[in-house]
């Protein structure tokens, strides 16, 4: 089953993203430089549809944050199965610390 992720990745202190660099996170991760959805001075994101499921992104996440070496400050992983509204996430921080959070909607009467 096809998920839909959107990755934010942070850099940290003075670090700056490169274009080789975003497009080797996005082939770690599975897809290609297509993906590149944005990228700035100091931070990237990609989007893209994956069969891998979350637990394998976080863990590539981890591969890579490791490689990298405090370069980034964390990466954050918004990620829905095509077939649902509802997203959850997940944030990897350059120290290990992790974070998960799950998606709820809320309907808000109009005023």
């Amino acid at each position: 089953m096809k998920l839909v992720y959107n990755v934010e990745i942070q850099m940290s202190g003075t670090h700056t993203t490169t274009n080789h660099m975003v497009e080797q996170i996005a082939i770690d991760l599975g897809t290609d430089a297509k993906a590149i959805d944005e990228m700035e001075m100091y931070s990237a994101t990609l989007f893209f549809e994956s069969e891998l499921q979350p637990s394998e992104i976080r863990e590539r996440i981890r591969v890579i944050m490791a490689m990298y070496n405090m370069t980034f400050h964390y990466i954050d992983v918004v990620y829905r199965y095509d077939t649902e509204i509802n997203a959850d996430r997940f944030v990897v921080f350059s120290d290990g610390a992790e974070k998960e959070y799950t998606g709820r909607m809320t309907y808000e009467e109009d005023k």
